[in-house]
């Protein structure tokens, strides 16, 4: 009985599959879905386009410039513990530094991509309720109205445009994508969904969750959605449907705490600063306030100074409470007769939960927190207006569709302008906090925002004046103590400049960057021992930080302890096999310990330390001639050096600064690049690879490599001069 059942459900599914008129539908659906998400798509690389080039802003130095821990793609350990909650959205980062580096494009095409794609699925997933579970005809202009207004709504231009606000789009897109796959695993049947794809749903919660804390909300909202849509108040059978289709989303969320609490010790990243009952009044306010925003986005501020209501029994607690009360009171009237409305509102205030509810945060606003939750206030805005497009073509037909089509376009290009501008202010750290400055002049991390973008400038009086303002306010702010010091010490005030990176240290003292600088001002002042003891004390807070060992052995090797110095470079190589600077630094050590040991060889002779015919006699031999002008001596010297360990690398080095001196150009090549084949990271192989080929008058292969050279080592003795010469040869070449 229950295989004929079966049978005939196929059958039927197969003929519907196959009709004609359900094939016209679905070419017709699929035009319908191209041609929105192309305009989707357009519109959102119009109003975003003047971001694409914008700077690193505020949090962005320590996600990703200052972040040596996404600095070497192989190194996936690193990547993914450096946060453990985010280890998804840090891998991004990574993929981002190995093929942009600091370059901004690359970050924000990213940005604009996940945007595009999060409003595109935003779409498909109003469409799929309204085609599959309501059969409300035209649905797809409620879904093109919504995801339109999604997609410029200004609202959204900190999400999009900060570089570090990537982890609210990104988990957006990952959460859109579960809830898509959820609905698509019920389109065939609605008892009898797709395994397969609800699997997927529940992989793409997990790697939501590895981007950000805020899809724990997914869950809930999977049942809200079944309930409302897929399975429509059937009370009878509902907790059955639960256990066997709802649990697994649960036991991946339950999973998740469990980590996040014997990981972290806590189940979120609560804050000190406000009581449970004091934040929760105010979240009142400002979501209130969110409403506001999303219907009026004017007067958005990157850093917002929200006043703190110090209880829920004050008047303007009480009347936000009053609207909110009122507005989830409508969610549950118009359940059945519109339940994309009731599943918006819901939407809108589950989403939030995570952040505007008991669990205290630092900032009690923040624009980015409505990526996510302004989905359910969209699909709202989007099927008021298809009812009011409705109501209008009814009433007027022709000209009320004129009207409507009108008062839609207007309020799209009127939200594109606003982003649009709103962009400029994201254009670079002096733009943003001038502009935070003007809406939130009372806030420590105003001045100090403000003040970070002057010292990048290099107006360094004016600098001091907001960093001395931030720590008026908050005398601990302990950026600002570093940063302060850091103009100090650029001034040659090693004393002052020492206090202040020392007071830094006290307000946070796991804070690298001080104890670098710290380092430096004893460098200054002349006092090697201690700075050795300070960027000692930076590695043993991050013993596996490759550019620390790097730091840690140059102090060494200024401190004359070349072993040590040489034993902190190879651990920096070790880490990252890639850091071109440790390469460096290593070489240098070796060779001025080996220059140290040729104290013993008078007249081309070796020490008795060292035999004669070893490879290390002959070396020094090579280099003895070599000082001395002997070059035919030292090139056979070297060879000797060769014929014994053919891997010597400095051998080849030598060898072809010989040859070049020589002017035998193609012998010279040939030891550069038997060096090069040993250490393909080399900067100095490729400095000299161009110095030949520019003999040469081989103008492109000398760019090449010196431009190689710069890459590998930006920061060389030499780059001025290198850099001198690339100009120096493309302008010969034109």
């Amino acid at each position: 009985m229950e295989n004929s059942r079966k049978k005939k459900r196929l059958s039927n599914r197969k003929n519907v599959a196959y009709s004609p008129e359900n094939k016209r539908a679905r070419n017709k659906a699929i035009i319908n879905h191209v041609v929105a998400i192309i305009l989707i798509a357009v519109i959102s690389s119009g109003i975003y386009y003047n971001i694409l080039n914008s700077s690193f802003h505020f949090d962005d130095q320590h996600v990703v410039v200052k972040n040596p821990s996404i600095r070497y793609l192989g190194d996936l350990k690193t990547i993914v513990t450096h946060n453990r909650s985010r280890p998804i959205l840090y891998f991004t980062f990574a993929l981002n530094y190995y093929f942009n580096r600091e370059n901004t494009f690359g970050y924000h095409l990213v940005s604009l991509i996940l945007h595009i794609l999060t409003a595109s699925l935003f779409y498909l997933i109003i469409f799929t309720i309204g085609q599959n579970f309501l059969q409300i005809s035209l649905f797809h202009r409620l879904a093109l109205f919504s995801a339109v207004l999604y997609t410029v709504n200004p609202i959204h231009t900190e999400s999009v445009s900060y570089i570090s606000s990537r982890s609210a789009v990104m988990c957006t897109t990952f959460y859109l994508i579960a809830v898509y796959l959820f609905l698509k695993a019920w389109v065939r049947d609605r008892e009898n969904p797709r395994i397969l794809l609800l699997a997927f749903s529940a992989f793409s919660f997990i790697m939501a969750l590895g981007t950000k804390e805020i899809p724990v909300t997914l869950p809930v909202m999977l049942l809200i959605l079944d309930f409302l849509f897929i399975y429509q108040g059937k009370r009878e059978s509902f907790l059955p449907r639960i256990v066997r289709y709802h649990s697994p989303f649960f036991g991946v969320l339950l999973l998740y705490f469990v980590l996040r609490y014997t990981v972290f010790g806590t189940l979120g990243n609560p804050q000190k600063n406000l009581t449970v009952v004091t934040y929760l009044s105010t979240q009142f306010n400002v979501i209130l306030n969110y409403f506001r925003l999303l219907f009026f986005p004017v007067n958005l501020c990157a850093d917002p100074d929200f006043p703190i209501s110090p209880s829920p029994f004050v008047w303007e607690v009480m009347f936000s409470i009053i609207i909110l009360a009122g507005i989830l009171y409508l969610a549950f009237k118009v359940s059945k007769s519109y339940p994309q409305v009731t599943f918006g509102i819901f939407w809108f205030f589950i989403a939030l939960v995570p952040t505007s509810s008991i669990l205290p945060l630092y900032d009690v606003m923040a624009e980015h927190r409505l990526y996510l939750p302004s989905v359910g206030f969209f699909l709202v805005m989007g099927a008021v207006l298809n009812k009011g497009f409705d109501f209008i073509e009814e009433r007027f037909f022709r000209e009320g569709k004129v009207l409507a089509l009108s008062v839609l376009i207007l309020l799209v290009f009127g939200f594109s302008f606003g982003t649009i501008q709103r962009n400029l202010v994201w254009e670079n750290e002096f733009t943003l906090w001038t502009d935070v400055m003007k809406k939130s002049p009372r806030k420590d991390r105003t001045h100090y925002g403000l003040g970070f973008a002057l010292d990048n400038m290099g107006h360094y009086d004016e600098a001091l004046k907001e960093y001395r303002e931030t720590l008026r306010i908050n005398p601990n702010q302990f950026q600002a103590l570093n940063d302060l010091g850091g103009i100090l010490l650029r001034r040659g005030q090693y004393d002052e400049a020492i206090v202040y990176f020392q007071r830094s240290l006290a307000a946070k003292p796991d804070y690298l960057l001080a104890m670098g600088n710290l380092a430096k001002a004893y460098e200054g002042k002349s006092n090697i021992k201690q700075a050795v003891k300070e960027a000692e004390r930076m590695m043993q807070a991050a013993p596996t930080n490759y550019e620390i060992h790097n730091f840690l052995g140059t102090y060494y090797a200024k401190a004359g302890k070349l072993d040590e110095a040489i034993a902190e470079f190879k651990e920096a190589v070790r880490l990252n096999p890639r850091y071109s600077s440790a390469w460096n630094n290593l070489e240098i050590a070796m060779k001025k310990k080996e220059l140290l040991k040729q104290q013993g060889i008078i007249n081309g002779g070796a020490s008795s330390e060292i035999p004669p015919d070893s490879v290390l006699g002959h070396f020094y031999r090579g280099i003895a001639f070599q000082q001395k002008g002997e070059l035919d001596k030292a090139v056979t010297e070297y060879q000797e050096v060769l014929k014994i360990d053919p891997e010597y690398f400095d051998a080849y080095i030598n060898l072809g600064l010989a040859y070049f001196k020589l002017g035998d150009n193609d012998q010279a090549i040939n030891e550069f690049s038997q060096a090069l084949k040993l250490r393909p990271q080399s900067a100095v192989c490729h400095t000299n690879l161009g110095a030949i080929y520019a003999r040469l008058e081989n103008k492109e292969k000398a760019i090449y490599h010196f431009r190689e050279s710069l890459r590998l080592d930006p920061h060389q003795n030499q780059a001025r001069i290198i850099e001198e010469n690339i100009k120096k040869l493309e302008t010969e070449r034109k």
